[in-house]
């Protein structure tokens, strides 16, 4: 499935293995870009007055975001979760 031989420590366009790109650090790097633009489409759902805990506005920003869910690891998963709440009691809080 991936390519994970090489030496890790170099980035993922440095292998010992045939210059092969590194599988294993290319997905983490996607899930961390993936869960970047989810953050942002969140940001700016959440400043444009939507509930970030409704279903509805959840789907929509993943949507917006060419995101799926399923694709995100589960340390970015908890990264957009925190975030999303800190923006969302922020927001709350200037009331």
């Amino acid at each position: 499935m991936f390519d994970v031989t090489g030496n890790f420590q170099y980035g993922v366009y440095h292998t010992d293995y045939f210059n092969k790109v590194n599988g294993f650090q290319a997905m983490i790097m996607q899930s961390q870009q993936d869960a970047d633009r989810v953050i942002t489409c969140f940001t700016e759902a959440i400043a444009a007055g939507y509930d970030p805990t409704l279903v509805t506005v959840q789907n929509a920003v993943f949507k917006k975001a060419g995101v799926d869910i399923n694709n995100l690891d589960d340390f970015n998963r908890r990264r957009i979760e925190k975030k999303v709440n800190e923006i969302w009691e922020s927001k709350q809080n200037e009331f």
